[in-house]
Parts: C-alpha cells; structure tokens; sequence
C-alpha cells in the first residue's frame, strides 16, 4: 500500500469517526398535506451524505475502481453506523426536551399552530423511526410521550390573525382537524405495537 492510500484509508477513517451531521427537522408549510408526509420521512438521510464521503475518500484510494471502493466503504460505513444512529436519537431526544419548554399549546391561527404541530410529529416520528430501527426500549417510549403532546393543544378562535382558526377548544376535537387526528392515531397505534412486540 502507498503512502498515498495510506492518507486515503486515514481521511475515509476520520470521516466516518467524526461525522456529526444532524437531521433537519421539518418547519413544515401549514398544510395537512405536509403533516400526513411525516411517514415518508427519514431521519437517515444525514447518513446517506456520510457513506459518500467514506465511498469518494475510497474510490481514490483504488484509482477510481468502484467495486473495490463500495465494498470497502460498506465495511467501514457499518464499524460507525449503529454509534451514529444512536448520536442521532440521543441528539433528538435532547433537542426536544430542551424545547418543550418554548414550545406553545395554544394557537389563534393556523400558520402558528401548524409550525407547532409539525415539528412535534417530525420529532415524534423521528425518535420512534431510529428507536424501532436500533431496538432502543425508552426511545420508543419517549416517542410516545412526544406525540401525546399534541393532546393539548388548544385553538381559540379569532378573526385579528393571518389564517384565523374557526372555532375554539382542543384541537384534536374540532371538525378542521379530524385528518391531523387520523395521523395521530396511526403513528400512535404504530408505536403502541412495537412496544408490544
């Protein structure tokens, strides 16, 4: 091996040791839409950006061969993966507790309450998607508390606001919102049975 595959192995090593991306989670644009797209999101995309670092560090490595350069970055990605998952839900469980805090149960306008709502499905979502994924016990159950912080929220209704609410009382028990209630059940009946299995 050169001196020049050497500095190549040590860049691929570093990379994956010290990776430290985050995934983003979404504001969303006020829309049940964006909501009921929480199922498709993958908190592991951050991931995706890591293995190509590892697998262009490599490919160089192996003037340019890539099956050699896959399957090294495969070996390598795998060492590092369930460390960086683990990162990942550890980063996102804080995150959310250092927020709650901020964070507003009762709304006079769509657009608040939405950016409100979204972010605490993602999150939910998120930690349960990575908690499921690692077999992470209290991860799933955090997953759980997280989403039941939709129960209270409340609307008041108001004619002063951009995108005014109609009516006023807990959100899940107002009409407007019954396909924001439905994605609560099916993500709450998803988490209720990995606990039981």
């Amino acid at each position: 091996m050169t001196t020049a595959n050497n500095e190549f192995t040590d860049e691929a090593y570093k990379t994956a040791a010290e990776f430290d991306l985050y995934p983003i989670i979404p504001k969303g644009d006020f829309s049940i839409e964006f909501i009921e797209n929480v199922f498709s999101f993958d908190p592991y995309y951050v991931l995706n950006i890591l293995k190509e670092h590892i697998f262009y560090a490599l490919l160089e490595k192996n003037n340019g061969k890539c099956e050699y350069a896959l399957s090294e970055a495969e070996e390598l990605y795998s060492k590092y993966e369930m460390s960086h998952k683990e990162r990942i839900l550890n980063m996102l469980i804080d995150e959310f507790r250092s927020n709650f805090g901020n964070t507003v149960f009762t709304h006079y306008s769509y657009s608040s309450l939405r950016i409100t709502e979204t972010v605490i499905f993602y999150y939910a979502f998120s930690i349960f998607y990575i908690s499921r994924d690692i077999k992470n016990k209290s991860g799933i159950d955090f997953s759980k508390i997280v989403l039941n912080t939709l129960n209270i929220m409340r609307c008041e209704k108001s004619d002063n606001f951009y995108l005014p609410v109609k009516n006023s009382g807990k959100m899940f028990a107002l009409p407007e919102f019954s396909r924001d209630k439905a994605v609560f059940e099916k993500l709450h009946n998803m988490i209720d049975k990995e606990k039981i299995s």
